[in-house]
């Protein structure tokens, strides 16, 4: 997908059906990605706050899409005999789908990590979020879809060279048991927070229940 000042990608490894529903969804995250960062002039993201920002940036995309989304929706969670009130993390409906989310976020400083590490870490909390989903689907009454999510993102101190742990993490994500993943990158300015810190990009990892 070709947005003007960033590099995307798109990668579907299976549920390609499940995945084709949404497709615009996920087009339109990148959109909303790249529409903050232009109108703050490279000031400020999206996705380096936590999950929650994150959360509410796909659901931005839905409705801008013409669906409908909903944050901490309040449901009962858990198998019959342990079922309890909680709240899930997003829920929308788009073009005759349900859709459940559960999601996480996660920081990845890139030069100390290897590419074991990085699979290892995005692995971990891409589970946590599908954990929470099978909780979540085993006590509601939409049966669409339910999507685990992991917000990922890779961050380095300037003047480390990260070349070489970019690569291994684009390795790292290719070996990865998900659905799909897409990605997000500027490439015409360097967003650094007041520690130095360059948050030029953010992944998008999903896995369907």
């Amino acid at each position: 997908m070709g947005l003007f000042g960033v590099d995307t990608k798109i990668v579907v490894k299976k549920d390609k059906n499940q995945f084709k529903k949404l497709k615009p969804v996920f087009e339109e995250w990148l959109k909303l990605n790249r529409d903050y960062i232009e109108l703050t002039e490279s000031g400020d993201n999206l996705y380096w706050y936590n999950e929650r920002s994150n959360i509410s940036a796909l659901a931005g995309a839905v409705w801008r899409r013409g669906g409908f989304a909903q944050e901490e929706l309040s449901s009962e969670k858990g198998c019959e005999s342990e079922r309890k009130m909680g709240r899930i993390d997003l829920y929308f409906h788009f073009q005759g789908q349900d859709v459940l989310c559960e999601a996480k976020h996660l920081f990845l400083y890139l030069p100390e990590n290897n590419r074991k590490c990085l699979k290892t870490k995005i692995e971990e909390n891409l589970n946590l979020a599908f954990d929470d989903l099978k909780t979540t689907t085993a006590a509601t009454e939409y049966e669409d879809i339910g999507l685990a999510l992991s917000f990922v993102v890779p961050y380095f101190v300037d003047g480390k060279d990260v070349e070489e742990t970019e690569s291994e993490l684009d390795a790292a994500l290719k070996e990865l048991d998900c659905s799909f993943y897409v990605s997000f990158k500027t490439t015409t300015k360097d967003i650094v927070n007041d520690n130095d810190g360059i948050y030029n990009s953010v992944i998008l990892v999903g896995k369907f229940a």
